[in-house]
């Protein structure tokens, strides 16, 4: 329990007190609006130091960008798929750390890249035995 003074005639009182002792002075109005004060002030303060990110501002990850570019064209020449899995994997934990966008472009083409190499595989089996054959 502390002491505070009363505004109305500074007779010292309970901080508990409703109102004071000596004059009747409505002490917890007084505190009610000293919070709301306090609150109020809070509140806009923060509202000034809002740090909330806006996604149109933000740039698009490069390597998000490359690896989902590279990754079709990788039936073309199958070292490309390693270099797209690269560049997918680290823009998607460069995104991660910075905050950047292209967080789908670089799951598409880690998918894209990894779903190809199957078919990069067949492809070229296939097309050797053809040119073998005839």
């Amino acid at each position: 329990m502390a002491l505070i003074n009363c505004p109305e005639c500074n007779k010292e009182i309970s901080d508990k007190a409703v109102s004071c002792v000596g004059c009747g002075y409505p002490i917890e109005i007084q505190k009610n609006d000293k919070i709301k004060e306090e609150s109020k002030s809070f509140l806009t303060n923060e509202n000034q130091n809002d740090t909330t990110i806006d996604n149109s501002k933000l740039k698009f990850n490069r390597c998000a960008i490359a690896g989902f570019i590279l990754s079709f064209f990788m039936f073309l020449f199958s070292p490309i798929c390693i270099i797209s899995i690269y560049l997918s994997y680290t823009g998607l934990k460069q995104i991660k750390t910075s905050g950047e966008r292209g967080r789908k472009l670089a799951i598409a083409g880690l998918i894209i890249s990894v779903g190809w190499i199957p078919f990069t595989f067949l492809f070229r089996a296939v097309g050797g035995l053809i040119f073998y054959f005839f």
